[in-house]
């Protein structure tokens, strides 16, 4: 079986990433916001409140490939973390948040 990624169409992915990057954020922020109890009355309950970009009738090759392989939720987190070292790394910042009661 061979993937849909490709790079014939570098704007459009590019659009693509960038939609499934902002959303991957707002998903860490919310995250770390719950759990750390950061807020009075959160805009999310969990996580999974918030929708990932619609891809449906997106032709780029990362849509495709979300499509072809019917990624889910979780799979389309996994997928942009591991895309993200590479393509924007400054999003991952966050994890050096330091633990002021451990001092870690």
């Amino acid at each position: 079986m061979t993937a849909a990624f490709s790079p014939s169409d570098p704007a459009s992915n590019a659009a693509a990433l960038e939609r499934e990057i902002a959303w991957f954020e707002l998903v860490l922020q919310t995250a770390f916001s719950l759990y750390f109890k950061q807020e009075d009355e959160p805009k999310f309950l969990r996580i999974t409140d918030i929708a990932p970009p619609d891809l449906s009738n997106d032709r780029s090759p990362y849509a495709q490939t979300v499509q072809q392989y019917r990624l889910g939720f979780a799979e389309r987190l996994v997928l942009i973390l591991a895309l993200l070292p590479h393509l924007r790394p400054h999003v991952l910042d966050i994890f050096f948040t330091e633990n002021s009661s451990l001092d870690k």
